[in-house]
């Protein structure tokens, strides 16, 4: 309710049909109705099932537009906003949806729906989506999607009340016109592991699984949104349509069986192997017998016709036996083709930890996986990392084994930890939009800039020494005179920003000490009886709070580096795009695997808002205002042996040395 209620487009209502609920849901929102008149609450006297309440809030609904909430679901504050202007950019579409992630009730992500094939652009047609809906994909969830409510008022009488009515009832509106997709996560789903388990155990109730197949039928000819044309085709959907019931019933007991919750079936399958091994060594007995009966009898192709079913026996029970000996890693193997799924997704990350590893600007959100195909061998290191992580993580299938992993030293325990988030981050990174280029190819003139060595930090922070050295030339190149920091700590590179920009003011804001706790003694302790505390000026307040109304667009340059968790980050950043000025810069510190929060706060800003810049073999950011880095035409870098050799080969660099 509360993403709902934050939602940026506001002229909505909220209609919630409580279906006799006795566990104090009736009373939340009826919180939720007095707190805010765009909710309104109807009880039902008696529960009547999901279908009637599915049906309930269309026909009270008033809008030109309709969406249907799940309970444990949450939508990004721009959904209805993105996906209205979709449908209203294309008015002969019925639905439209978004990218959508699926995430365990723990917080764990499992994955991420993308539909690009929906739209009309993309080669999708009324059969292509039927057959897509027929096939198991996950077209179903566009039920959640944003709909034209009068296509939903006409068909919303026909919503099958079966198993899986959802994919049905999508039905009408796949055979009626065009979905809308858009490339952004607006939608996160709840996996419900224990309501899934259900789902699966009721498939394989035969009741509930003649109702699926009676219900399409009906639904589909009494439908009136679907054209008559389509209905003379009844025979060919109800037909494709029957093949996917019976085919996830069987994916359904088989999963079951596996996790030991249908022992019976487990035991057919067992069974009907055995049987089949008892068959082919009788057949291949038997025809090894014959072959030597007739090849004596001298009739040859009586022989030479045994033989063959020998020699057809033999190759059925080699086909058993590989099969029993790969049983064993089944679940073991598909824990590492989800593993492996990943590699290309995790390919930018290895360029953050193998710094000069290739040459040029390259494509925005790139990095390195361009030139994964060319030459897989600067990948082998991690992969086999990886590899480690998911046996490490999946053993306990091999064998039987259990796995301790107290048996870890705490340095590979760490090691797992740092390779899961590096993992994450060439995954965020690559769903980001940013620009990868050298400094020189953003500025050319920084070269010529001097700053103080001191810069470099070599206690605290990030082991790349570069990164402050470019946060002081950036802003000395500029001529910032007025310079915003979130995050003072130490003040090191308040202290340095001060040094480099001798007349500058520099406004630093950290937490007021009370709040710092351990930090506290800390905090500007590298600038306090300095030579250039005079032109610092600190704040003492939670970034979350702070006010940056007085200051606005005042700012030359404005540094994040702060709290990295994701509320703060977005905070952060914008409030620093208030407080600059037109054509000044804004930098973030820290964007790496060490910080979750950060990334992934940045990859939703670059999708959602503007591409960023990020140096290159750094971790620091950069939006130039009024500059697109994704047009940007890069400066040209000065021709060098490495540059050359890297352009022919970009994984060998390190053949040139001698």
């Amino acid at each position: 309710m509360e993403s709902l209620l934050a939602q940026t487009y506001a002229d909505f209502e909220i209609i919630i049909s409580d279906n006799a609920s006795t566990d104090g849901t009736l009373e939340r929102c009826r919180e939720f109705e007095r707190r805010d008149p765009r909710v309104r609450v109807i009880a039902q006297p008696e529960n009547r099932g999901g279908r009637a309440n599915f049906q309930t809030v269309v026909k009270l609904a008033r809008g030109r537009y309709f969406m249907w909430a799940a309970h444990d679901d949450i939508w990004m504050p721009r959904f209805i906003e993105v996906l209205l202007k979709e449908l209203e950019d294309h008015p002969d579409a019925c639905v439209a949806m978004c990218a959508t992630e699926l995430r365990e009730a723990s917080g764990n992500i499992i994955d991420v729906l993308r539909f690009p094939f929906v739209n009309t652009e993309n080669g999708a047609t009324t059969n292509s989506m039927f057959l897509g809906l027929a096939s198991g994909l996950k077209i179903n969830l566009y039920i959640y999607g944003l709909f034209k409510a009068s296509i939903v008022r006409k068909a919303i009488d026909h919503f099958p009340d079966a198993l899986g009515g959802d994919r049905q009832f999508m039905v009408q509106f796949a055979l009626a016109a065009p979905f809308r997709y858009v490339d952004e996560i607006l939608y996160r789903r709840l996996v419900n592991r224990e309501h899934e388990l259900e789902q699966r155990k009721a498939s394989l109730r035969p009741r509930i699984f003649w109702r699926q197949i009676r219900a399409f039928p009906h639904m589909f000819l009494s439908s009136p949104v679907i054209g008559t044309r389509q209905k003379l085709l009844l025979p060919y959907y109800e037909f494709c349509l029957v093949t996917h019931i019976v085919r996830r019933a069987l994916i359904n007991a088989k999963h079951l069986a596996e996790c030991g919750k249908l022992p019976l079936f487990k035991k057919l399958i067992a069974s009907g192997r055995n049987m089949l091994k008892f068959g082919t060594l009788t057949t291949l007995s038997v025809s090894c017998l014959a072959t030597l009966f007739f090849l004596f009898s001298g009739r040859t192709e009586l022989a030479l016709l045994s033989l063959l079913f020998a020699m057809l026996a033999i190759q059925v029970w080699q086909s058993l036996r590989i099969r029993g000996i790969n049983q064993a890693m089944v679940q073991q193997g598909k824990a590492m083709d989800r593993q492996s799924s990943r590699l290309t997704k995790i390919s930018t990350a290895f360029e953050y930890m193998s710094p000069g590893s290739s040459a040029g600007g390259g494509e925005p959100g790139q990095g390195v996986s361009a030139g994964v195909s060319r030459d897989i061998r600067l990948l082998n290191s991690e992969m086999r990392r990886v590899t480690d992580l998911a046996l490490i993580r999946n053993i306990e299938t091999l064998e039987g084994a259990k796995f301790d992993s107290a048996v870890l030293s705490p340095y590979a325990q760490n090691r797992l930890v740092q390779l899961e988030r590096h993992i994450a981050f060439g995954r965020e990174f690559e769903a980001s939009r940013i620009r990868n280029l050298y400094a020189g190819e953003i500025f050319p003139e920084l070269a010529k800039i001097c700053v103080p060595v001191g810069a470099i930090n070599e206690q605290t922070g990030h082991p790349n020494k570069a990164d402050m050295i470019y946060v002081c030339a950036v802003a000395r190149l500029i001529g910032a005179k007025r310079l915003f920091e979130f995050g003072t700590y130490l003040g090191r590179t308040t202290y340095h920003l001060a040094q480099t920009c001798e007349d500058a003011e520099i406004h630093t804001l950290n937490i007021p000490l009370e709040q710092a706790g351990k930090y506290a003694k800390y905090i500007g302790k590298l600038f306090k009886g300095s030579d250039r505390e005079s032109q610092i000026h600190q704040i003492f307040e939670n970034s979350m709070t702070f006010d940056p109304s007085p200051m606005k667009n005042t700012f030359d340059f404005v540094f994040i580096d702060a709290d990295h968790g994701y509320d703060a980050v977005i905070n952060d950043t914008r409030k620093a795009f208030e407080l600059l000025r037109p054509g000044g810069i804004v930098m973030w510190h820290d964007y790496s695997p060490k910080s979750p929060g950060l990334v992934k706060a940045i990859r939703e800003f670059t999708q959602n808002e503007r591409p960023l810049f990020r140096i290159r073999n750094t971790c620091l950011l950069l939006h130039i205002d009024g500059v697109d880095p994704l047009t940007f035409e890069p400066h040209q870098l000065p021709d060098t042996l490495e540059a050359d050799h890297a352009a022919r080969d970009p994984y060998r660099i390190e053949e040139i040395y001698p």
